[in-house]
């Protein structure tokens, strides 16, 4: 296809002010073009729509943490005299912290550490309110990853 005409051989344009009243229209003004105007008014509506639902969505997903779940270890047929008693508590500690924090256990590193900080923060939390210094040796023990050994006062 051919270009007939260069851009720089057209003739100016005329330039009508704003506010002019074009012939046929009186007192209203200029006729502005409606599909612009439309246009516009569909693109800010549609970017107010998103920006709300996006505001809403992190609304909802913001809602402060509920009480987080717990477990009840009944222990009060065990004789924490004994180490036998304060490992088979220590073991009842365990699953409880693994069942509370189980939701949290995924196939990716992320949620893999989350539910490893959770078991911990579990467990200690669990040892802390049992509150048996037997218990306590036990489980800084299993921490440190040594055998635990546990010397029991003789009364």
């Amino acid at each position: 296809m051919e270009w007939r005409q260069r851009l720089g051989d057209s003739p100016p344009r005329k330039a009508i002010p704003p506010l002019a009243p074009r012939a046929g229209h009186g007192e209203r003004g200029p006729k502005l073009d409606t599909r612009t105007e439309e246009t516009a008014m569909n693109r800010f509506t549609t970017s107010m729509m998103i920006s709300a639902l996006g505001l809403g969505s992190q609304l909802a997903n913001a809602a402060p943490p509920q009480d987080p779940p717990t477990v009840i270890v009944r222990f009060a047929d065990l004789d924490l005299s004994h180490s036998q008693g304060v490992t088979v508590l220590y073991q009842r500690l365990k699953g409880a912290a693994e069942t509370v924090c189980a939701p949290q256990n995924g196939r990716d590193l992320g949620s893999q550490a989350r539910y490893e900080t959770c078991w911990q923060s579990a467990l200690g939390a669990a040892v802390d309110k049992v509150d048996r210094p037997t218990v306590t040796a036990y489980f800084l023990a299993q921490i440190k990853g040594r055998k635990a050994t546990i010397q029991i006062a003789q009364k």
